[in-house]
């Protein structure tokens, strides 16, 4: 059975009236101004922590001319690779091999070939994937900026900066491999040499890796504060 919120008494199924017989209170306006400041307290609450996260993704991204170089430099470098990476001549020939070419002649040698190049530490199929794994890294460093607010953040960042570096150095020396033996894969071409687009990639990582130090020296963690609850802003 019900009982009112005030005087705490059992209110009988014919007691309809707001008001309570007992007592007179209004009982659905009984405590309403503690509800609407718990409300209000919960509200503004939310407010902080949706503005915290708007705050970590400016820091994260824009908010100094540094990390929006950061930022600049990670996607500039995710479509580099699509510009020549590596140029190969031959006799009255010569070809400019980026990723996408490098995928082409992998798809139309199939997934088994791929696979089997790879288990023969083949030059170009390691080649091919280490230069795909380092720019896949390269978008996953993009997306985990807006989680690189704090010092596990940016080790993570810092983390990530070297295996990208270290799977496009690799992709380097096998593709090094590769240009002595050029002709076994493209019969028209005889040498194999590295091109522009490897070194503005690997330029522009370094860059990033750079950055990324340079952030976790000098920066300091962001502490947000909640502003007092005052009667002139319920």
């Amino acid at each position: 059975m019900a009982k009112c919120p005030k005087c705490e008494k059992k209110l009988k199924i014919t007691d309809w009236r707001p008001e309570c017989p007992h007592c007179g209170i209004n009982m659905l306006f009984y405590n309403n101004e503690d509800r609407l400041l718990d409300e209000a307290e919960f509200a503004e609450a939310e407010h902080a922590k949706f503005r915290k996260r708007i705050d970590n993704l400016k820091a994260s991204y824009y908010k100094t001319k540094i990390v929006l170089a950061r930022t600049i430099f990670s996607v500039i470098a995710f479509f580099s690779v699509c510009i020549p990476l590596v140029k190969l001549t031959g006799p009255g020939a010569v070809k400019y091999v980026n990723v996408i070419t490098m995928y082409n002649y992998i798809d139309s040698a199939g997934t088994g070939g791929l696979i089997d190049g790879l288990k023969l530490f083949d030059p170009f199929s390691v080649s091919f994937v280490a230069i795909l794994l380092s720019v896949i890294l390269v978008l996953l460093g993009l997306i985990f900026n807006s989680m690189s607010c704090g010092k596990l953040g940016r080790i993570r960042d810092i983390f990530f900066n070297i295996l990208t570096i270290g799977f496009a150095l690799l992709s380097v020396i096998e593709f090094l491999k590769f240009a002595q033996n050029v002709n076994t894969y493209f019969e028209a071409y005889t040498a194999g040499s590295l091109f522009f687009g490897i070194f503005f990639y690997l330029a522009l990582i370094i860059a990033i890796f750079v950055i990324n130090i340079t952030l976790m020296s000098t920066e300091q963690p962001q502490v947000f504060e909640r502003v007092p609850r005052t009667e002139g802003n319920l």
